[in-house]
């Protein structure tokens, strides 16, 4: 996996990973970045980790967004679910979340979700806050 599937797994690693994470200083610009960027991630990517399976899809971009949804399963039952957007933002992009428990029940409010801003890019690897 790379790029946004690495993010993800780094993202949630144990703290020798720690090294790998970013956080954008206060009122830092983002660097710019096009959705477009993005289009390699089309496709399905299935892994391992946190003893379970973890499962994402991502769609060609469409306009100013590229979609996706994850799984996380053990046992073959899901534990909860993700919908994902890469979505453009001005200049750069930022990476959009929302969670769900395998019941479908929403963690954040209707009107939440989760916003990562691209923080950095280093060759092949993107940064999200």
């Amino acid at each position: 996996m790379r790029g946004i599937a690495a993010f993800l797994l780094l993202a949630a690693a144990a703290p020798a990973s720690a090294q790998l994470t970013r956080t954008a200083a206060p009122n830092a610009v983002p660097p710019a970045a096009s959705v477009k960027d993005f289009a390699w991630l089309e496709g399905q990517w299935t892994g391992e980790g946190f003893d379970q399976i973890l499962h994402e899809n991502y769609s060609a971009p469409v306009g100013p967004q590229v979609s996706g949804h994850f799984y996380a399963a053990k046992d073959g039952k899901p534990t909860f679910y993700e919908f994902e957007l890469i979505t453009q933002v001005g200049n750069s992009v930022e990476y959009w979340v929302r969670h769900f428990n395998a019941d479908m029940t929403a963690w954040e409010d209707k009107a939440t979700f989760v916003r990562f801003p691209l923080v950095a890019v280093e060759k092949d690897t993107w940064f999200f806050d």
